[in-house]
């Protein structure tokens, strides 16, 4: 990884599965793709908080969604930032930032 770039892809755990909880109205309002998401991977990127490059699924459509989850003392909340979906994203996507 380099200095302020993405890490590699992690696994899913609950910090993710909470991020991805609290923008999930947002994710299917952006993208038109409703149900339950499932989490497939992410990357994260320090900056002044932490990027979440998610790749994640729902009615077989696959989304990168990247959240900003600001730092601790802001007490502010993670806000979905931009996504991709289409046909473009696919399960073998690669998951980069964008």
């Amino acid at each position: 990884m380099l200095c302020g770039g993405p890490s590699d892809v992690k696994p899913v755990d609950d910090e993710v599965k909470a991020i991805l909880e609290a923008v999930k109205a947002d994710l299917a309002a952006k993208t038109g793709v409703e149900g339950d998401f499932v989490i497939h991977g992410y990357r994260t990127q320090t900056v002044a908080g932490t990027n979440f490059f998610i790749k994640c699924s729902a009615a077989g459509k696959f989304v990168h969604a990247r959240v900003f989850k600001p730092l601790p003392h802001t007490n502010q909340p993670a806000t979905l930032h931009s996504v991709q979906h289409g046909q473009s994203i696919t399960e073998s996507s690669s998951l980069e930032y964008f």
